[in-house]
């Protein structure tokens, strides 16, 4: 650098904040980010050294239209109905009456049903897509009845995710789809739960789902994902409800222009798919229940890898598995997993499983004969062999029944340990905390409660998101720059800058190597009425994608919060806390 432009370097003002939000599309939530510059055969490496430009990353996502009434990334519904038996409102209602806790249990039971009945009747009554995926300011284009959710992009910078199939009209007695779910590759691939020439049931190869949420390479090859695939249809729902029920006819020609065919449940296990879409089982079992008998206590077992990283080569998966278990109010369970490669693991030999199922240990479901989480399931890896994942509390604590975030490192010999507030007050007990995504320099995004309001037999929480800068035996990078604290809520990095006061930051939900994170804000029409963290909003207040680049020379100005009382009919009031629990758990959850 010259002596001049040291200088300047010198002389320039020091930004206000450590983030700019810039925002990428009108409406929805910023699922996934790409990595900077990923064509430059110089890219960027850390974008708090050298300054980085917003257009660079690109930021996917859905806009969202409204509840989704199942999930649409869960293999099995919410975790939690193993037999897939949400028949009526008041399945839902109990539910959340006994997960959740929320006062409002029978208005939201009502809201979840109503969404989940249009996509049940759509053989009446036609469907128009409620979850329309976009990368940046352009749609994926898929067909207007078609859901999609996406969860990342791949080493050549293509968009994976899932979505449903359209429906199609059948000479005029009814609209039919093919599949609930598929995982999808921007370029028109779709993940089979097959692969081309293995035998396979008409009803799988017509009907089977998948999901992809992660990607990998090796030091040579194609691109490989990972993900869940079908590998029996669930019999009691095929034979049963109505919802997915044709007598087991389902994959021949005459029963599939029937409306039971659109919405049958499967039993899933965990999946690698090549670059063509074939799809292979990476193990056989799940724990405790068998290849050859997965019904056992009239429930469909799933399983699903949500990350993957390389490590020595060989590529490990985090995610869940079901275990069956004997224990007084639990019969079967999802719990964390990391899918270890074989000894002889051969990436060229995927017709035989080449991986084993590890339960990620000191995160236990029960303690005794008591149930202490309801499931647990590992979300992201990086090729340090750090986990991050998640464990839903079976019981309350602090006025909540919390979902709580967990660190593992693969091969340590050391349990899982739950975020708290030893690492920082944003992680106090029964807070739900959410990690998202991590880098492969632990840095750690995700969004966190950022009050303590009563959520068991109140309301839920509102969220903000955060950032958490993992010390793994070394000193964090950019620990400086954050001024020593490893732990920050977003909005107070991105304080300080005026046009970042259209925005509050509500979830973190992807971070790629040069520190650029994808999010999904709140914007205010006209701006917030302060730069505090709970300032009101006086115009119209909407969700948008964003994305956070980090600012090269920028300083921290920590928001601070209004102590008088607001009547609240803007920020983070009724309008943010009922858009944003249309989200659920966002990306790989």
């Amino acid at each position: 650098m010259s002596v001049a432009a040291v200088a300047a370097a010198l002389a320039a003002p020091t930004q206000a904040a450590l983030y700019k939000i810039v925002e990428v599309n009108s409406a929805g939530y910023g699922s996934a980010i790409s990595e900077y510059d990923a064509d430059s055969p110089t890219p960027v490496e850390n974008c708090f050294v050298n300054s980085c430009e917003s257009g660079k990353s690109h930021v996917a996502g859905e806009d969202l239209k409204g509840r989704m009434g199942i999930p649409y990334r869960d293999e099995v519904p919410y975790f939690y109905f193993y037999q897939f038996d949400i028949n009526e409102t008041n399945d839902l209602e109990v539910y959340c009456n006994d997960i959740l806790g929320y006062s409002s249990c029978d208005s939201w039971a009502v809201e979840q049903y109503f969404a989940l009945s249009l996509e049940r009747n759509a053989w009446s009554n036609g469907y128009k897509s409620n979850s329309v995926g976009f990368l940046d300011r352009a749609s994926l284009g898929f067909e207007p009845s078609v859901n999609t959710v996406v969860n990342g992009f791949d080493s050549n910078g293509k968009v994976y995710g899932i979505s449903s199939a359209p429906f199609v009209d059948v000479n005029g007695a009814g609209f039919s789809r093919a599949y609930q779910k598929r995982g999808f590759l921007s370029g028109g691939i779709v993940f089979k739960p097959f692969a081309e020439g293995q035998a396979v049931s008409a009803v799988i190869k017509d009907h089977g789902q998948s999901s992809v949420f992660d990607s990998f390479k090796l030091s040579s090859g194609p691109e490989y994902y990972v993900g869940s695939g079908s590998t029996n249809v669930y019999t009691d729902n095929f034979n049963g409800d109505g919802f997915g029920s044709v007598n087991g006819n389902c994959g021949t020609t005459s029963a599939d222009t029937e409306p039971a065919c659109n919405n049958l449940s499967f039993v899933t296990n965990a999946f690698v798919f090549d670059s063509s879409g074939n799809g292979y089982p990476m193990v056989k079992e799940w724990i405790g229940i068998s290849e050859s008998f997965p019904y056992e206590l009239d429930t469909a077992p799933q399983a699903s890898v949500r990350g993957v990283a390389v490590l020595g080569d060989k590529p490990y998966g985090v995610g869940y598995t079901t275990k069956r278990f004997n224990s007084d109010g639990v019969a079967v369970a999802a719990v964390a997993t990391v899918f270890e490669p074989k000894t002889s693991f051969a990436i060229g030999d995927l017709t035989t499983p080449q991986w084993n199922i590890v339960e990620i240990p000191g995160i236990n479901i029960t303690d005794g004969d008591s149930a202490r989480y309801l499931n647990t399931t590992g979300i992201d890896v990086n090729q340090n062999g750090l986990v991050i994942g998640h464990v839903k509390l079976d019981l309350t604590q602090s006025r909540a029944i919390p979902n709580r975030s967990f660190v593992y490192k693969i091969d340590s010999g050391k349990n899982a340990a739950l975020f708290s507030s030893a690492q920082s007050p944003l992680f106090f007990d029964g807070a739900n905390v959410y990690a998202s995504a991590l880098n492969e320099s632990n840095e750690i995004v995700g969004w966190v409660d950022s009050e303590r309001v009563n959520e068991a037999d109140g309301r839920p929480r509102r969220k903000r998101g955060f950032i958490y800068l993992y010390a793994d035996g070394a000193e964090p990078r950019n620990i400086s720059t954050f001024k020593g604290q490893q732990v920050w809520f977003l909005d107070d990095l991105t304080g300080g800058l005026p046009e970042n006061n259209v925005y509050r930051i509500a979830q973190a939900n992807d971070i790629n190597n040069a520190g650029v994170i994808s999010a999904t804000a709140l914007k205010c029409d006209g701006g917030y009425s302060s730069e505090a963290s709970n300032a009101t909003c006086a115009g119209d207040e909407t969700i948008v994608p964003v994305q956070l680049v980090p600012i090269a020379g920028g300083d921290i100005s920590p928001r601070e919060e209004q102590n008088e009382k607001i009547e609240r009919a803007g920020s983070w009031g009724l309008f943010g806390l009922s858009m944003l629990s249309l989200l659920g758990w966002r990306r790989r959850q």
